[in-house]
């Protein structure tokens, strides 16, 4: 008999898949899964949409450590495609959860390195495992990284005490201009050379402007 909720909510779901889409058909609930080389386990739904493609279905009630949940979802998802022999185009994940203070952003992460689609839907579930109501849950989208400008600048002082006068001056510069992303490096001359006159630099480096530019500022030749 099973008495978890995670179970419950998990029989509810298989008769009632059309709470995260239509045209979903049940295939197996409970699916077992063996590993020759590891711990196997036990998806919670098999399905498959009206295209064909395979439904992976994994249920968490709790805010549980994400990277254990992650890693589960992810082995379980790789263990059902090696025993029914499916490329990644042919599968799909659903996460269904009623927490997701903690898994929203590793599962934004492994959507955005997965090869196929993966879905969270967060659900609201009564003791008995019936589900009142189901919504699909936008995923955190990547952070962009930091592009550096190919422009960059480097200024020379021939006194320590004079660069650090300059750089609230620099900064103050940058910042006027629209700059937000950037980072200015104090240099020195490590040596004896006395051909060298200047031995201290600020050296500044800034992101691409082309990052938060419109197409129109870009081909205008305002860069």
């Amino acid at each position: 008999m099973n008495n978890r909720l995670e179970d419950k909510i998990r029989d509810y779901l298989a008769c009632h898949l059309d709470l995260l889409e239509s045209g979903l058909t049940l295939l197996k609930a409970e699916y077992v899964l063996s590993n020759s080389v590891g711990a196997g386990g036990r998806i919670d739904i098999v399905a498959k949409d009206r295209f064909g493609h395979v439904l992976v279905i994994e249920i968490r009630r709790s805010d549980q450590a994400a990277r254990q949940a992650l890693n589960e979802i992810f082995k379980y998802t790789a263990l059902f495609r090696r025993d029914q022999g499916l490329d990644e185009t042919h599968v799909r994940l659903f996460v269904v959860s009623t927490e997701w203070h903690e898994l929203l952003l590793p599962l934004s992460e492994y959507a955005e390195t997965a090869a196929y689609t993966v879905d969270g839907f967060s659900i609201v579930a009564l003791p008995d495992g019936t589900i009142t109501s189901a919504a699909k849950v936008a995923l955190a989208p990547r952070a962009e990284a930091i592009e550096l400008s190919r422009i960059q600048g480097g200024y020379l002082f021939e006194k320590p005490a004079a660069r650090i006068q300059a750089v609230s001056l620099l900064s103050a510069a940058v910042k006027r201009v629209g700059i937000q992303d950037f980072v200015i490096l104090q240099c020195d001359h490590n040596g004896t050379n006395p051909m060298v006159v200047y031995p201290h630099a600020l050296y500044l480096c800034y992101s691409s402007p082309f990052r938060t530019s419109t197409k129109e500022d870009i081909t205008s030749g305002l860069y």
